[in-house]
């Protein structure tokens, strides 16, 4: 998925109906960002032999396909998020060129809420999930990035409460974020992170002008998804995060505390 997802209209979405390349029948545009627009689509290949066949296809801003280098240049990276394979990480099944040169990545469709939706927040004042719940996803998403970072060498730097969703009835948690950073602008990624709210997650280095971040990044934004998981704030203070590990009996965490 991308963020930030912005909800459109079917009116607003000169795609929608569309099938693309004889297969994919797009939907409603669940939100744009910055590398694409995010529909919910039919994979009419497989609702031949399944009752349903709903998927995500993200269809690449041209703009970004040129600034690129074009549909070669970022191939190999779109290739790589096809390789991934985990049960927390979602699952990309392919990427195809439209006869008119549209680029597209076809995804799974997990459904449920992301972690942003669940108002994991400062706003609220308090974690919305449980201690016991908040171990559970936090050890999923750590078990996730540890995956990710050893099967590619870009950083996610986008790692945010909107990019961690609790899938379906079982409420997995799932990072929908493929990795794809490096294809966006460092700047727009910082003034998309200011828009939605989520440049608390932002690792300093990811912020500094001239810097190159790395897979390092991606621990930053983790901690402050912790601190939002058991504090409700990405900036909660260490003894506010103490305070709620010792309150509700919740301490596998707390030898990484200092």
């Amino acid at each position: 998925m991308d963020a930030p997802l912005v909800p459109g209209k079917m009116e607003d979405c000169p795609l929608g109906g569309r099938v693309l390349i004889g297969r994919y029948q797009l939907g409603e545009r669940l939100g744009c960002g910055e590398l694409g627009d995010v529909y919910a689509a039919d994979d009419l290949l497989r609702l031949s032999i399944a009752d349903e066949a709903d998927v995500v296809v993200k269809v690449f801003h041209e703009s970004l396909v040129d600034a690129c280098g074009g549909v070669r240049a970022i191939a190999p990276k779109l290739a790589a998020a096809c390789r991934l394979s985990h049960p927390h990480v979602i699952n990309a099944y392919d990427f195809y060129q439209d006869g008119d040169e549209t680029l597209f990545l076809a995804m799974e469709h997990l459904g449920g809420v992301t972690l942003a939706e669940e108002r994991l927040d400062k706003s609220r004042g308090e974690a919305s999930l449980s201690p016991t719940e908040a171990d559970v996803a936090l050890r999923e998403m750590v078990d996730a990035l540890v995956y990710m970072h050893a099967t590619t060498t870009d950083p996610l730097l986008r790692l945010n409460p909107r990019r961690l969703q609790l899938a379906g009835e079982t409420r997995q948690l799932c990072i929908v974020d493929l990795g794809l950073s490096s294809l966006i602008n460092q700047t727009l990624l910082c003034q998309a992170a200011m828009t939605t709210g989520m440049s608390a997650y932002l690792a300093p280095e990811v912020v500094a002008a001239g810097e190159t971040p790395d897979c390092r990044a991606d621990q930053f934004s983790l901690g402050a998804v912790a601190m939002a998981l058991f504090t409700g704030s990405p900036r909660g203070s260490v003894e506010e995060l103490h305070k709620a590990l010792g309150r509700t009996g919740v301490v596998i965490w707390g030898d990484l505390l200092p």
